[in-house]
């Protein structure tokens, strides 16, 4: 199987160590962010991962080359930021196969759950990782309905949320998320979203979720690299 690595953003929130480089390569414990994730999806026991680059996307080019852990690397084009869910979209010629796990350069996933997100598919055409957040509020937080995912509902209001799993970040999904994509309409900032795809699936009833059974680091700004 497949994976996605997305790492085409221009990771604003990571300013100023941004400026002048892609977030994939920021420093964490020695390691470029993307190293890390690469490894847990090695240690999963993927063979070959796509990296839709795009903003200094040369530099993970030059960083990585062609391999890495034995796992083969091609690189995927995003032509504009405009968005995790055409990130995803650029990656279709590429996947082919009927499903893929998909990931980030700012989520740290343990090989254990890559490898439950990569076994699970059951009757669903999305799964999201899910993990438990004292502060849910501050994320995705995964909607749950007799064991289904029914909505990701955007950083609600404090004391609002659905519950206290909230989006990890990593998925699996099969060819039917690019077709979602497309009828996806624009967020307020412009950009295509994954978890707007997610929804009109689980609207569907056609997303599920996995509750992560490791420690999942989500580094995606300033204050969390800190931490």
């Amino acid at each position: 199987m497949k994976c996605v690595i997305l790492a085409a953003g221009k990771g604003t929130r990571m300013l100023p160590l941004t400026e002048h480089a892609p977030k994939a390569l920021i420093e964490y414990q020695g390691k470029a962010l993307i190293e890390h994730v690469l490894e847990e999806f090695a240690g999963a026991g993927f063979k070959k991962a796509g990296i839709v680059v795009g903003y200094f996307g040369e530099q993970i080019m030059e960083k990585l080359g062609s391999e890495f852990k034995g796992m083969k690397l091609e690189y995927l084009k995003q032509k504009e930021q405009k968005g995790t869910g055409d990130a995803v979209q650029s990656a279709r010629e590429w996947v082919r196969e009927t499903e893929f796990v998909c990931g980030s350069t700012d989520v740290i996933v343990g090989k254990k759950d890559l490898g439950l997100l990569a076994k699970e598919m059951r009757d669903c055409e999305a799964i999201v990782l899910g993990r438990e957040s004292k502060e849910p509020w501050r994320y995705g937080c995964l909607k749950i309905e007799e064991n289904k995912l029914v909505e990701i509902v955007e950083k609600p209001e404090k004391g609002e949320a659905p519950g206290k799993l909230v989006n990890a970040g990593a998925y699996k999904f099969s060819k039917e998320i690019f077709e979602s994509i497309e009828k996806t309409k624009e967020s307020e900032r412009g950009e295509l979203e994954i978890t707007n795809a997610i929804n009109l699936l689980a609207r569907q009833g056609k997303a599920c979720f996995v509750k992560a059974t490791e420690t999942v680091k989500d580094i995606g700004s300033l204050e969390d690299l800190k931490k």
